[in-house]
């Protein structure tokens, strides 16, 4: 589990790769040599250059800007044959505002366009302004003395940012106007925190209830801290949790404070229940271990809790307000750079042909990569300390049913969603947005994602393939959720095989265990099958739709926290009576059609489904003309006796054999279950060391006695590929 790749050259074409596999991998951001790529011409840019250069290898422009403005006076009298190539040399690049390609930039497919760091030289394109160790400073008594933590008084030191001339104002939302933690420092590498409490430690519990007499906007402090802060820090602090359910996150701010009675007032934007849950933060006296900061607005003085070899590593504080790149172009290419520290998300790319490779992206407030467009290729990259979704995506409309070209492929994701920690998942593809109904056709492979407080993958994308990818410990802090999730009929035609998903488990949870595969929302038409899931505290696979066909799983105690199930079917789709209850989900306002969460809705909705009725949609989804073909609704159908398609579950492989497969009324009647089996004993499936983290399956196991039949896991090829290095 802990092999170490070593990675090298790549070419730019994905199908010369031959590699070998492993499921956990190390990871250093490469760049491909500069005598390996067919390049036309060449521009040179280092730190230590000159914008008025001629951008030659002896003469290389400075920044980014200077190399983008260079690039456009050369296409200013036509593209020259075989493209453009921007070699960084090794440094810091610091962008203290957004590189903006507009569409002045833009390439074509037979002029690309290449950023790529020279001879596989360390090159940092940063938004964050570098801290000089020497200027921090022994913090003052009177700061000293407002810190619980004892400890903590001659740790923490003092910086002045107010002096370095940075604007450290206090940034209370993000770009679409929705509250956000303001999460601006990192050092060596790592987030820091505004003074917070409880401890981000997933070894302990870190949140706090309400406590007691809850009245909605105020409680009882169950902890005693707030009255250790000054009335400055209780104006000043702010609430980030669950304060609802497991699967909506909550923002709030303190508003007052009774020291008398010891009670709490707040503000929300969400609905609040008595036992949410929440931590405080940006709290000066909460500072207390190392990588805690704090700010004082009115000052400008940072209070940082620093590492003992602070001296020796980068500090940086983030000043680039949105993203470090933003790229509204067609037909670029970024390789073996490290992207951090922007405020929001790292990169932002919006246009077609476009690839990161090799990359580290790492350090930012939002997204690391966010993609809107056909033919992105996102390729061995490194993203971690990601405040939101790692990987994010935006695809056409279908309404020609054409592949989008998406790939998402031997990419290493872990520390994501630190900030945003519901729905946003490690790589999140399919957004729905005016213009945009979840995209057609994405390839998703080859990926290791952990370390995620909610999901791993998640998808509105129609006729998408996940396979081959290592997804473990994540959902530690969701409920109502799974370790890949989709739902709804937007995202029918996926395949989702040979992938391994293991240890998702939940120490929070208030509203049902985590899943491993959940397909929520009457998705419909998805194959899951020859997939190794082991070790989950709610169900191992979820499905509630039409069509769906899961076959020739491995689950090994899956279900543990869940009513033992490890394989959970359920009636969503069909048409209920009102008043039926939590079993039928079936109010008269709940999937019918007079919701979005409806059957129909979803599926003749012009905005959300544009290709339906089309020739296209009807030769690759013949199924759908097996539902009922009016949109009345019948309030006394009890079901549509045909609504879900063809659905199966069958020749799934199942451990131990006190787990069971969950099914309702209608489902037990409906979906073909064939073969199934419950193992008794562990060494049936006759894997080459479990104990050790190998789950192939022997040629001569027992397992293929019962069922000769049986496809397993191709575990040998899960995971990502050490690439092989150019010739």
């Amino acid at each position: 589990m802990n092999k170490k790749s070593k990675y090298g050259k790549m070419s730019r074409l994905l199908s010369a790769v031959m590699a070998a596999v492993t499921l956990s991998s190390g990871f250093a951001a490469l760049s491909v040599s500069a005598d390996d790529r067919a390049v036309g011409v060449v521009l040179y840019v280092s730190p230590s250059g000159d914008d008025s250069a001629a951008g030659t290898l002896g003469a290389p422009l400075r920044t980014l800007e200077g190399a983008r403005d260079a690039v456009r006076e050369l296409r200013r009298d036509g593209d020259p044959e075989g493209g453009i190539t921007v070699y960084l040399r090794e440094g810091v690049y610091y962008q203290p505002q957004t590189l903006e390609l507009t569409e002045e930039d833009s390439a074509t497919e037979t002029c690309p366009i290449t950023y790529a760091a020279y001879n596989g030289e360390s090159v940092t394109v940063t938004g964050g302004y570098s801290l000089d160790p020497s200027k921090f400073t022994e913090t003052g008594d009177d700061v000293k003395a407002r810190l619980v933590d004892k400890k903590a008084r001659e740790k923490v030191l003092a910086y002045d940012l107010k002096a370095e001339g940075l604007d450290y104002s206090y940034i209370a939302t993000n770009l679409t106007g929705g509250t956000r933690i303001d999460s601006r420092l990192y050092y060596d590498g790592l987030r820091g925190w505004t003074g917070r409490y409880p401890n981000d430690d997933r070894a302990a519990y870190a949140y706090v209830q309400f406590g007691e007499d809850f009245t909605g906007d105020s409680f009882i402090d169950p902890t005693g801290r707030v009255a250790e802060w000054s009335k400055d820090s209780i104006a000043g602090a702010r609430m980030y949790g669950n304060f609802n359910i497991d699967y909506e996150t909550s923002n709030g701010k303190v508003t007052g404070y009774d020291p008398e009675t010891n009670r709490i007032t707040f503000a929300s934007e969400t609905v609040t229940k008595s036992n949410g849950r929440f931590f405080y933060y940006n709290v000066i006296e909460e500072i207390d271990s190392v990588g805690e900061y704090y700010i004082d607005e009115n000052t400008g003085m940072l209070y940082f809790y620093a590492p003992d070899n602070y001296r020796d590593i980068d500090i940086r504080f983030a000043v680039c307000r949105d993203s470090v790149i933003n790229a509204k172009v067609d037909y670029y290419t970024f390789d073996g750079l490290t992207i951090e520290c922007g405020v929001d998300n790292n990169m932002l790319l919006e246009g077609n042909g476009n690839t990161v490779q090799n990359c580290l992206i790492r350090d930012c407030t939002d997204a690391g990569i966010r993609f809107v467009g056909s033919g992105t290729t996102i390729f061995n990259n490194e993203l971690y300390h990601i405040g939101g979704t790692a990987v994010s995506g935006r695809m056409p409309n279908t309404v020609y049913m054409t592949h989008s070209g998406t790939l998402i492929d031997n990419n290493l994701i872990h520390d994501y969603a630190e900030i945003y920690r519901t729905y946003n998942a490690g790589i999140g593809i399919g957004e729905v947005a005016p213009g945009y109904d979840g995209g057609y056709g994405m390839t998703v492979t080859h990926n290791e994602i952990y370390n995620g407080p909610h999901l791993a993958l998640s998808y509105l994308c129609r006729d998408a393939l996940f396979e081959y990818n290592y997804i473990h410990n994540v959902c530690y802090e969701a409920g109502d959720a799974g370790a890949v999730y989709d739902g709804t009929w937007l995202s029918n035609g996926m395949v989702f095989r040979n992938n391994v998903i293991k240890d998702i488990n939940n120490k929070f949870n208030k509203f049902m265990n985590p899943r491993g595969y959940y397909c929520d929302d009457s998705g419909g038409g998805k194959s899951v099958y020859s997939n190794i899931i082991v070790n989950v505290d709610g169900t191992g696979i979820a499905t509630s739709g039409q069509d769906n066909d899961i076959h020739d799983n491995i689950l090994i105690y899956a279900g543990k926290e869940d009513g033992k199930s490890s394989i959970y079917t359920d009636s969503r789709s069909y048409y209920k009576l009102p008043g039926a209850g939590m079993s039928g989900w079936t109010t008269s306002a709940i999937f019918n059609v007079s919701s979005l969460n409806g059957l129909w809705a979803w599926l003749m909705h012009p905005g959300l489904n544009p290709a339906y009725g089309v020739e296209q949609w009807a030769y690759r989804y013949p199924w759908t003309m097996l539902l009922k073909t009016t949109n009345v609704y019948d309030r006394e159908d009890r079901f549509v006796s045909y609504a879900y398609g063809d659905s199966k579950v069958r020749q799934n492989m199942i451990y131990p054999s006190s787990h069971n497969i969950f099914t309702t009324p209608e489902s037990r009647e409906l979906i073909y279950f064939r073969d199934n089996y419950f193992f008794d004993s562990y060494s049936e499936f006759g894997f080459a060391d479990a104990n050790g983290g190998d789950y192939t399956v022997a040629d001569n196991a027992p397992i293929f006695e019962l069922y000769p039949g049986f496809k397993p896991c191709d575990f040998a090829n899960v995971g990502r590929r050490e690439v092989a290095a150019d010739s």
